[in-house]
């Protein structure tokens, strides 16, 4: 599949073990670890079964921004989820995953947390969506393994009978309409906070609209527009 599969600060053997079985069972071969709290062990080649070959070429690094290196769209993991008004825990669910990931080309970056705490929220900042996989109010914290399971498997049967989709824009194209967006902000006189709330909250208006290319150059086009008719250039 069009995934890679990081993990941050893993902490049981029996979780990887069952990630890298999971990881065989629906395709995946790019794994890659942020520093985990443990070793790959005997143990963990156990419970991979006969995915215990995975683990030679599990990728160790020190930061999520080198694991999520060379990805199109970054997609976070959270059991919790935000307020209206805490816009980094805005979630996305399953199904809308599904559709995006059916509707992308390039390959998708899908982040765990810890067993323990999750993601920090500086973690969930650096990723472009943030999918919640609902369960009951009374215990809504899945195992990490399960979670991993449910999503892995949700879309590799999106692949099974795969149609043609329109491709949404590219990382490069996006990437200007957020700069577009940017400039056009910095020349209006709010304060940073609410600045910085503006920015997370277009980030995922942005990441859920599934714009194509000509989409995302139109609104970049008019945002330059307007950021020159403010004369904001002047300023930056």
């Amino acid at each position: 599949m069009r995934v890679k599969l990081v993990i941050v600060g893993i902490e049981g053997e029996a979780n990887l073990g069952f990630i890298l079985r999971l990881a065989k069972n629906f395709d995946v071969n790019k794994i890659v670890l942020v520093q985990p709290r443990i070793k790959v062990t005997e143990e963990v080649k156990r419970f991979a079964a006969k995915a215990s070959d995975l683990a030679e070429s599990l990728k160790i690094v020190d930061n999520l921004d080198d694991a999520l290196k060379n990805v199109e769209l970054k997609i976070c993991t959270s059991a919790k989820v935000g307020s209206e008004k805490d816009l980094l825990r805005s979630v996305i669910y399953p199904d809308d995953l599904v559709k995006i990931y059916k509707r992308t080309r390039g390959v998708i970056g899908l982040v765990f947390g810890r067993e323990s705490t999750g993601l920090t929220r500086e973690e969930l900042s650096k990723c472009d969506l943030i999918v919640n996989i609902p369960a009951s109010p009374s215990y809504p914290v899945l195992n990490l393994s399960h979670s991993v399971g449910i999503l892995l498997y949700l879309l590799y049967i999106s692949e099974l009978d795969e149609k043609k989709y329109r491709k949404i824009a590219k990382k490069e194209t996006i990437g200007f309409l957020l700069e577009s967006y940017n400039l056009v902000l910095e020349c209006l006189p709010i304060d940073e906070k609410k600045k910085e709330r503006a920015r997370i909250g277009f980030k995922r208006v942005i990441g859920k609209a599934l714009l194509t290319d000509g989409e995302a150059r139109t609104l970049a086009y008019i945002l330059r527009k307007v950021w020159r008719k403010l004369e904001c250039q002047k300023n930056t």
